[in-house]
């Protein structure tokens, strides 16, 4: 792959995701945001009654992100050069994501999951729902365990100033 490819990909996932990749808290955020999009499309699917299993419900879901994905960076890296109007860069790879993102719904999400469009869109709005919001419940997580150890550490300052100023 060559490297703007690349680039473009990872600036996606930190556009997505908030932290760059590498990180604990981009590990964390990808692991627990794909698991609760993942639980959800399955229980959703169940509820629909659709009749494939675990790996088809996750080829399903997974593959339309995958492809959209690919048409954003494919936009950014290609077309996005070659273009001089203003809103370009911010709307056209987000176009072109939202595009690919339903077309693969359309044509091989619901061939594998065996229900109509309709289903499979609500299937993919509910799982990417649950996914925002353990996206979120995570980061808010993460913000009051930073404000905790903050705290801890002011603590301790101020013990130890205290401690100093005893023994002096």
């Amino acid at each position: 792959m060559s490297e703007p490819i690349i680039n473009a990909f990872l600036s996606l996932l930190a556009l997505v995701f908030g932290s760059e990749p590498g990180t604990n808290e981009f590990y964390l955020f990808a692991g627990v945001t794909t698991f609760s999009f993942l639980v959800v499309a399955r229980f959703v699917t169940v509820l629909f009654k659709g009749a494939r299993g675990l790996m088809g419900t996750v080829v399903a879901m997974a593959l339309p992100v995958l492809l959209g994905a690919v048409a954003y960076v494919m936009i950014e890296v290609y077309a996005l050069p070659q273009i001089d109007v203003e809103p370009a860069p911010m709307y056209l790879p987000w176009v072109g994501f939202g595009i690919l993102l339903l077309g693969t719904v359309l044509v091989i999400s619901r061939r594998i999951l065996s229900l109509n469009f309709g289903l499979c869109v609500i299937i993919f709005i509910f799982a990417s729902a649950a996914a925002a919001g353990a996206f979120y419940g995570t980061q808010m997580l993460i913000d009051l365990m930073d404000q905790g150890g903050d705290r801890i550490e002011q603590r301790d300052e101020r013990l130890k100033e205290e401690m100093e100023g005893i023994s002096e």
